[in-house]
């Protein structure tokens, strides 16, 4: 999942010219905050962006905050 939902944002940001150092940093500091991960079925994921590009990502599992990530800008939309 965490692969997929990376790919898609630096092919997106390559698109659009956004994708610099910057966007690569955070693209690997989510793929790391997921690394040793295994969420159960159930496990509900929230993003929050907002119009600027700030990237926020929580984590539910059984009915409790298991991860939440700094927000950073990401300009991917």
């Amino acid at each position: 999942y965490v692969r997929k939902v990376s790919e898609n944002c630096v092919a997106h940001m390559q698109s659009v010219g956004t994708y610099s150092d910057e966007e690569e940093k955070a693209i690997e500091e989510f793929r790391n905050a997921f690394k040793d991960q295994n969420f159960p079925p159930g496990s509900t994921v929230f993003y929050k962006q907002s119009p600027t590009g700030t990237l926020g990502v929580s984590i539910i599992t059984n009915h409790q905050l298991h991860l939440k990530l700094k927000t950073r800008k990401l300009h991917c939309t």
